[in-house]
């Protein structure tokens, strides 16, 4: 027989009824019911309604679910922002032209450099004189090759002070899979090298 809901419709005078189908893109999502006591489907008119509700609800149906991707994507881009922000390392992302377009808070309290004054410039801002040219060189080898470069450096701070470093770069690739920035991760180092100094200096007491 037919289901109760069909029965309970005919029995007060809801004798037709039509099936629309709706969509979330590509994907059907349901079937919205409309029921009448009479439908004429032959009618150009009657069709032409209903597949304008079919459109206008499968339209709407849609950028619900754009908005709510959208909505999930923001957050999850503001989970890493705020992760990135509190990281006790130093991070920088460049460009693939080597100008540095964002740096976090441990990068300007260690190098002394602020956003405003590191974004656009040079990673070679922190360069020191045991931050030879021949290491850059060996980055964008490795980095054009493997895609990753880590390595203990000695760069400088704003005031001039020496800032050991253990740093990683990695290429970060774009949605269609090619390269678009690189990270870099510095891990500071100075009181490493200041407990090896202690170390030396007792070594020879």
């Amino acid at each position: 027989g037919a289901p109760p809901w069909i029965e309970a419709l005919t029995a007060v005078g809801m004798e037709a009824w039509v099936g629309i189908p709706l969509r979330r893109g590509q994907r059907l999502t349901g079937v919205l019911h409309l029921t009448s006591p009479g439908l004429d489907l032959e009618r150009a008119d009657e069709q032409a309604l209903f597949e304008e509700i079919r459109d206008e609800i499968s339209l709407a149906l849609t950028r619900f679910e754009i908005d709510q991707q959208h909505a999930a994507q923001q957050d999850h881009l503001a989970l890493l922002a705020a992760a990135l922000e509190n990281s006790r390392d130093a991070v920088l992302i460049t460009d693939l032209d080597g100008h540095i377009v964002m740096v976090n808070r441990a990068f300007s309290e260690q190098t002394g450099y602020s956003a405003a004054e590191a974004v656009g410039r040079s990673p070679r801002l922190l360069r020191s004189g045991g931050y030879p040219e021949a290491l850059f060189n060996d980055m964008m080898n490795s980095l054009a090759h493997v895609g990753y470069w880590q390595g203990e450096v000695m760069s400088q701070s704003k005031n001039g002070m020496p800032l050991p470093h253990f740093m990683s770069i990695g290429s970060v690739p774009d949605a269609e899979g090619k390269v678009a920035h690189y990270v870099c991760v510095m891990t500071d180092l100075t009181q490493v090298k200041q407990a090896e100094e202690r170390l030396d200096a007792l070594t020879y007491l």
